[in-house]
């Protein structure tokens, strides 16, 4: 036997003999902890494995290849947000679930590898000259999601934030959801389109951060939603247009030096979401592992978080 051989049997051993974990765990879970809440907005969000460097460019990639290809504990090598809306309108309750993903693998190391550099961070809102870009998009497939919240549930691997909101402000949530999957049926945007060049507020399309911060926006969640703002400073050299013969090839992005964490001469400033934010908002906010306190501009707002599995109810 070649030891090639020998070397894939341990592999075929462990992907057969993987764990499956059954959706119900995360339902059970979601029951206990916040769908008896009358009106709510929760978060799903799987962190990145290992911390995404945003510091300067050749770290940013090497921290993504880490994330992508070092045994990462999920798929999610940029991290992933999901949203679900629970709220209780004139007929009943209503819950709605939305994701948003890439349908094109690879779509925007293509990009990359075209010229674009930076310029694939860039957003309507942030009215630049440069590319808009996006790839093919489909929405979360929801009863395989939940399979894998199951999973990282189970494991550390997620964290859960739902917060009270107002009937009327559910209500404007959950009217864009329905929204966005109305049009992503009927149209080739909306759900159709991936990237952080479209614009969700237009049903263009969206990254799975963009909505859940346009939903956040929408149940009046201001706050929350700003946190999950990133900024980055990119030097003018790595920003490509390649239809205007303004390239940035791998070797300018590996070699360069800047620190794209702080502002200079002949930057760009970018801003984007990031789900790490939110994580980085409630750990700010929080006063001890018992008794935590979050600052929302509404009274009845609460915030529940589970990490590791425990739960806390962060109030006023």
């Amino acid at each position: 036997m070649s030891r090639l051989v020998l070397l894939l049997i341990p592999i075929v051993f462990i992907a057969c003999s993987e764990k499956k974990y059954d959706a119900k765990i995360y339902h059970d879970f979601a029951d206990k902890n916040f769908r008896h809440l009358d009106n709510s907005i929760t978060l799903n969000i799987i962190p990145t494995t290992y911390p995404l460097e945003w510091n300067k460019p050749r770290y940013l990639i090497f921290s993504l290849l880490k994330n992508q290809h070092f045994f990462s504990g999920t798929k999610h090598f940029m991290g992933h947000v999901t949203t679900e809306v629970n709220c209780t309108t004139n007929n009943g309750k209503v819950r709605e679930f939305i994701g948003q993903t890439s349908a094109e693998k690879g779509g925007f190391e293509k990009y990359l590898a075209q010229g674009y550099g930076f310029s694939i961070l860039n957003r309507p809102q942030n009215n630049y000259s440069y590319p808009l870009l996006n790839v093919k998009g489909r929405l979360d497939y929801e009863d395989k999601v939940y399979n894998d919240y199951a999973k990282f549930l189970s494991n550390n691997l997620m964290n859960v934030m739902s917060i009270p909101v107002s009937k009327e402000d559910c209500q404007k949530a959950l009217s864009w959801i329905q929204e966005y999957k109305k049009r992503t049926k009927t149209t080739k945007l909306a759900g159709n389109i991936y990237g952080f060049g479209a614009d969700p507020n237009k049903y263009e399309g969206a990254g799975c951060a963009p909505m859940a911060q346009t939903i956040l926006e929408k149940a009046g969640l201001y706050e929350l939603a700003k946190a999950m703002d990133q900024k980055v400073y990119i030097p003018k050299t790595l920003l490509g247009n390649p239809k205007k013969n303004q390239k940035v090839s791998i070797k300018d992005l590996l070699f360069s030096s800047t620190d794209i964490s702080e502002p200079g001469e002949d930057k760009v400033l970018f801003t984007f979401p990031d789900p790490q934010g939110l994580m980085d908002y409630f750990n700010k906010k929080r006063v001890n592992s018992k008794t935590a306190f979050i600052l929302l501009k509404k009274e009845s707002n609460r915030l529940v978080a589970s990490k590791k599995n425990k739960l806390e109810v962060i109030s006023h």
